[in-house]
């Protein structure tokens, strides 16, 4: 049993030291002067290229997700800004629809044929039934 234990004690890691906290430390500061630099690096290439570049896309390396949300967050506020500049130089055209039915469709369905349909509706459709019931009540009342 004394012997289970031992090895027990021995496979387990021992408590972290003060010097692994300071050296912990230094990495994170490391990483986030490296971050920093990367971000830095993009926000200048990214607009270089799409200043001077012809080419119609750009390959990056493969990236953390971090550099990667850089990345297109500076992508984004490029392409932001070059929308409104050409929208600034571009013309926007008054337009005006429209609105009469007859106007607009006239070249698919002629200017006379929709009275000629409309005159045949009107007459082939027949008394309705508020017609027929008012004759039958006045037939019954005035006889």
């Amino acid at each position: 049993m004394a012997d289970l234990l031992g090895l027990i004690l021995k496979s387990m890691e021992n408590p972290p030291a003060v010097g692994d906290k300071e050296n912990q430390a230094a990495r994170m500061k490391k990483m986030q002067q490296d971050e920093k630099e990367k971000e830095r690096r993009m926000e200048k290439e990214v607009p270089e290229f799409i200043q001077a570049s012809r080419q119609p896309k750009r390959e990056f390396n493969s990236m953390g997700k971090i550099e990667r949300s850089i990345l297109h967050d500076v992508a984004e506020d490029e392409q932001a800004a070059l929308e409104e500049e050409t929208a600034k130089h571009t013309q926007k055209r008054a337009v005006s629809p429209s609105s009469n039915y007859r106007d607009k469709y006239s070249h698919l369905i002629g200017t006379s044929a929709a009275k000629d349909i409309a005159h045949t509706v009107l007459y082939s459709a027949g008394p309705s039934p508020d017609f027929v019931l008012n004759a039958l009540q006045q037939s019954f009342l005035y006889p």
